[in-house]
């Protein structure tokens, strides 16, 4: 008899410990699918503008100003998402 009940409580610690794992494995995809999905907005967003001949020209120039320090990367993202976004 109290061989049964070890095995019960086994099977219920295995369904808890399963529900656990289990939720933690849905828990883990959410996030990688929203971070998958940053990423790809990064791409999407990369590629309009090494396809957009403007766009990948403002981009070089920005790029020469940042490293000859005319300008903070700050400003030269503004001006660039400003271009990208509100043109």
């Amino acid at each position: 008899e109290n061989n049964n009940i070890e095995r019960v409580w086994k099977v219920v610690e295995d369904c808890i410990d399963k529900s656990h794992v289990e939720k933690q494995f849905f828990v883990k995809r959410k996030s990688q699918n929203l971070q998958w999905m940053k990423k790809l907005v990064y791409e999407e967003v990369d590629y309009c503008i090494q396809n957009n001949e403007k766009m990948n020209t403002l981009q070089m120039e920005m790029n020469k100003a940042v490293a000859e320090e005319k300008i903070t990367p700050y400003e030269a993202a503004k001006k660039i998402s400003s271009y990208l976004f509100y043109k």
